[in-house]
């Protein structure tokens, strides 16, 4: 079987976008396929401090999901 990333590039959705320094940190960035681990690499979504916040994709129609990696940041 190959690894596919299913929900690439799918809409995303998240509980609340965190802002700093003009730059918001969205749900989509969660599956664009950058995989860079740091802040600096532009590639995490981030909430703002929310008591139970949450991320959806929306896969368009029933999947047959094997794996779910998610990733913290490498850098906090």
């Amino acid at each position: 079987m190959i690894d596919v990333n299913v929900a690439f590039n799918q809409d995303a959705k998240q509980l609340s976008d965190y802002e700093e320094f003009g730059e918001i940190f969205r749900a989509n960035l969660a599956v664009d396929g950058n995989f860079d681990d740091k802040w600096s690499g532009k590639s995490c979504a981030h909430t703002k401090q929310n008591k139970n916040p949450w991320l959806s994709v929306d896969m368009l129609a029933p999947k047959h999901v094997k794996k779910v990696i998610p990733t913290n940041r490498a850098d906090y």
